[in-house]
């Protein structure tokens, strides 16, 4: 995620790094969802007290909403936009309200119902989303444009957050990539993470539970949407996410005779304080950019390499150091844990 978030300029991007515009899948695409399903996970190993699950998910909110206030002034003293027109909806808010339903719901179902769960919740999606608009109607609250997935702008959640947030959101009017009835979708991709963790840790998810995720995202007739977060979309990223699970959780263990596993040692240790990592850049992206940094860095560096690869080599750069700090912090077992 630090490689998407902050590249040198928005401008400027390879098309892996580059979200899909609207319908499709890039390996930005995955990242996010990739986060939720750990978040997941981690609820399935970890069995929090009803208490703590509430204070985390207060506390992962709040972080949220001040990451989208940040910087709160420019430097004449003025009041920041980013103040002014707060951004509701984001991702560490998305976060919250997925461990909030995952948490609770793991700690009083047990495993079948919450298999059932992810699927009534993918359903009854699909379901709001080709006829929600349709119902309103009917019941007496007229929603022009805003059935089906034809447009990012023309569907019901980009309506209601319209409604909802106004200005508040991600593109004021517009809409919201992290939007509220978005989130209701991603609450079954924090399942599915909550699934694997807990029948990994019994020694019992099959290798090829993946294939079925895969398949049910290619049949599902739903086209892939991150904005959206379609049903389609939540399987094929649990599918990615399986694998990685398989793949990181051998390395972890350092089992002999496997190339190269001492490489992952900075993303495992990434994995380990996500949340500062990822609270930590984005502060530091926004002071670079208030006084000016980030652009003149960027500028500097297109005077040695095309404008898109030097966008990438400041977002490699970035990334590099955070993950040396993550490594030494790692290494002295500094957690920033909620």
């Amino acid at each position: 995620m630090i490689l998407v978030n902050h590249p040198g300029s928005w401008n400027h991007l390879y098309a892996p790094l580059r979200h899909a515009a609207w319908h499709g899948y890039t390996f930005a695409d995955f990242i996010f969802p990739s986060f939720v399903f750990v978040l997941g996970a981690s609820a399935a190993l970890s069995a929090p007290t009803a208490g703590r699950i509430l204070q985390r998910s207060v506390l992962l909110l709040l972080a949220g909403l001040f990451i989208q206030a940040f910087p709160f002034l420019h430097l004449d003293g003025s009041l920041h936009g980013k103040l002014v027109e707060l951004r509701l909806p984001g991702v560490l808010q998305r976060l919250a309200i997925v461990y909030f339903f995952v948490a609770f719901s793991g700690r009083y179902l047990n495993f079948s119902w919450i298999g059932c769960l992810v699927f009534i919740n993918l359903l009854t999606y699909d379901l709001i989303l080709r006829f929600g608009a349709v119902a309103l109607s009917v019941a007496g609250l007229p929603i022009n444009g805003c059935s089906g997935w034809a447009a990012p702008e023309q569907n019901l959640a980009a309506c209601l957050d319209r409604w909802l947030f106004g200005r508040h959101m991600y593109l004021p009017g517009r809409y919201d990539p992290e939007g509220l009835l978005s989130t209701w979708p991603a609450v079954a991709t924090g399942w599915i993470g909550y699934l694997a963790a807990g029948l990994y840790r019994e020694n019992s998810l099959p290798w090829w539970s993946f294939l079925l995720l895969l398949l049910g995202a290619i049949a599902w007739p739903i086209p892939l949407n991150k904005i959206l977060w379609t049903p389609s979309y939540v399987l094929l990223s649990a599918a990615l996410s399986i694998m990685l699970l398989l793949l990181f959780a051998r390395l972890d263990r350092g089992q002999e005779g496997i190339p190269g596993a001492r490489l992952a040692d900075p993303v495992i240790a990434a994995g380990r304080n996500a949340l500062l990592v990822f609270v930590g850049s984005a502060i530091l992206a926004r002071s670079f950019e208030l006084v000016g940094l980030r652009t003149q860095i960027f500028s500097w560096l297109c005077l040695f390499f095309e404008p898109v690869a030097a966008s990438l080599f400041y977002a490699t750069v970035w990334t590099a150091a955070w993950l040396s700090i993550l490594v030494f912090l790692d290494l002295r077992k500094i957690y920033l844990r909620l």
